[in-house]
């Protein structure tokens, strides 16, 4: 992995509250700045100004309506 090549974001459609403490844990024990993590919503990247590369949906993986990504 090359550091500052990718940004990575993850989104649902019905974004918890707070985030799961043991990710946060696994985060900080690899030196990942967490100060600024939130639960989001996929709204937030369907906006015009949202830009995005690849997009990867695990709908079908999980309790959660996969989206159709144009």
């Amino acid at each position: 992995m090359v550091p500052g090549r990718f940004n990575a974001y993850s989104a649902g459609s019905q974004p918890e509250a707070a985030l799961n403490p043991h990710t946060i844990d696994l985060l900080k024990s690899r030196d990942h700045e967490v100060r600024s993590l939130r639960s989001k919503n996929w709204d937030e990247f369907a906006e015009p100004k949202a830009h995005a590369d690849i997009v990867i949906t695990v709908g079908g993986a999980t309790a959660e309506t996969c989206p159709v990504w144009p």
